[in-house]
């Protein structure tokens, strides 16, 4: 039995590899480690750190490098409740006010001579690939003054349909590199305009952020690359259902506000989510968007340039028993 749960945890851990991977993300090499808690008022001898990621942060507020201790969980459909997503909030926010000052995680983890803050991520893998509930609904419903978060810090939490978002993407990142439609990583930069009340550093980002990750979109930004690709572009990855020309119009008003559409560049927009319907729906908001900015600089040909197509939603299929045969 306990060798099944190690095999089932193992499931997690590689499937957050693959994902973030893909996200320009950096992982420590030590893993499963047990430190010894700091903080007396948390009344615990140790907390656990499963992986540690890390990636320079486009915040001006963050202005180093991002370390992100986190918890990974791999549930099935009938364990992901709320007394279980609960307690590992609780046991995380510990676990990261702790490492935010514990001699120990730096030694284990952290790189003293850069600045930098510690987060927390809580992420749950669905391994039966069977939970159909509402997730959201399942955090809102969780007593959040249980969960002592000191200011400053942050706790992320991807849940089962947002990992499954960012498996696809992650997995169709890798696919069109292979037919040679996008760059390698070292020609790609995670674009990030300037938000209401969030601004950057740094617009193009070698790594994306936690925070980017949890966005509606992700916008990635590449250049030429020998024999791969020879002209510059934008690939958007969006979660919406893309189920109206409203929702695409309000869209392509973002490309155009942020000045994304150029002469030269092209925006390919890559929907896991989309309804079956999308390209039609996508051709009748770029039909009225012509219409309603008519005579607007090279408005149709600029359209002309943007394309969306829909993207198979994946899922990581393991077998135990090929996890256990699978060198440590």
């Amino acid at each position: 039995m306990a060798e099944l749960q190690a095999r089932i945890a193992e499931m997690a851990n590689r499937v957050s590899s693959q994902i973030f991977r893909q996200f320009g993300w950096e992982r420590r090499p030590h893993k499963d480690a047990d430190w010894p808690c700091c903080t007396k008022a948390h009344k615990k001898k140790t907390h656990p750190s499963d992986v540690v990621f890390y990636y320079e942060s486009p915040f001006p507020k963050d202005s180093g490098r991002v370390y992100l201790n986190t918890d990974l969980k791999s549930y099935a459909k009938a364990t992901i409740t709320k007394e279980a997503v609960e307690n590992a909030l609780i046991s995380l926010a510990m676990a990261t006010e702790c490492a935010n000052k514990s001699p120990d995680w730096q030694k284990l983890y952290q790189d003293t001579q850069l600045n930098s803050k510690v987060y927390g991520m809580l992420f749950i893998y669905n391994h039966d690939q069977e939970y159909d509930k509402d997730f959201k609904s399942l955090l809102l419903s969780i007593t959040s003054s249980l969960i002592k978060v000191k200011a400053g810090f942050r706790l992320f939490i991807f849940g089962p349909e947002e990992i499954r978002y960012l498996l696809s993407i992650a997995t169709d990142m890798a696919i069109l590199r292979q037919e040679s439609r996008l760059p390698d990583l070292e020609y790609c930069r995670f674009y990030l305009p300037d938000l209401v009340k969030l601004r950057v550093t740094h617009k193009e980002l070698q790594s994306a952020s936690a925070e980017m990750l949890k966005m509606p979109w992700q916008i990635i930004k590449y250049s030429p690359q020998e024999d791969k690709v020879d002209q510059p572009g934008y690939i958007v990855y969006y979660r919406g259902e893309c189920s109206s020309s409203d929702e695409l119009k309000f869209l392509l008003d973002y490309f155009f506000r942020f000045q994304l559409v150029g002469d030269k560049s092209t925006i390919l927009i890559r929907a896991p989510f989309a309804v079956n319907e999308a390209t039609s729906y996508f051709e009748t908001a770029k039909e009225q968007y012509c219409q309603k900015y008519f005579g607007y600089k090279d408005i149709d040909s600029r359209l002309k340039k943007i394309t969306l197509e829909k993207v198979i939603c994946q899922q990581a299929n393991f077998s135990t028993t090929e996890l256990g045969m699978d060198p440590r």
